[in-house]
């Protein structure tokens, strides 16, 4: 456990933000700006760097969903005494819940800037690939 937070809990950094004109682009900047804090940059990684990157990607990004199913009663054959069943659990487990999805997400979006996605070309080859599902599905895929 962390000495600066000890209980590994973050749903008391929880808060909300002025709403920004384009979040994806907000959260896309934000990213690439933390991993350039950590001296990760992205247009001087070369081929060889990138995929190494990827991969520590990838295993922290299993981590993180690892630490969020421990806070889910995903084993159906278990019997949970101590643990809410029903949908949604008590207000602060749900946002340590969401806040695991959002270090899940920190890494997705890792990926995403190591593999040279934008924010513009995720939204579009997001809503792209979206549109095709729903046609696959209307032609019995």
């Amino acid at each position: 456990m962390s000495e600066i937070n000890p209980d590994n809990k973050c749903s008391h950094l929880y808060k909300q933000f002025p709403e920004v004109k384009n979040p994806l682009k907000t959260i896309f900047e934000l990213q690439e700006k933390l991993q350039n804090q950590f001296g990760h940059d992205f247009n001087k990684m070369n081929y060889k760097e990138r995929i190494e990157y990827i991969g520590k990607s990838w295993r922290n990004l299993c981590i993180e969903f690892g630490e969020l199913m421990q806070r889910l009663p995903y084993k159906e054959w278990k019997k949970y005494k101590d643990q809410q069943i029903s949908w949604p659990p008590e207000k602060e487990e749900l946002k340590e819940i969401q806040f695991e999805w959002i270090d899940a997400s920190h890494f997705l979006i890792n990926i995403c800037l190591a593999l040279g996605i934008r924010w513009e070309e995720f939204r579009d080859i997001y809503l792209s690939k979206n549109k095709e599902n729903f046609e696959r599905q209307k032609r019995g895929y």
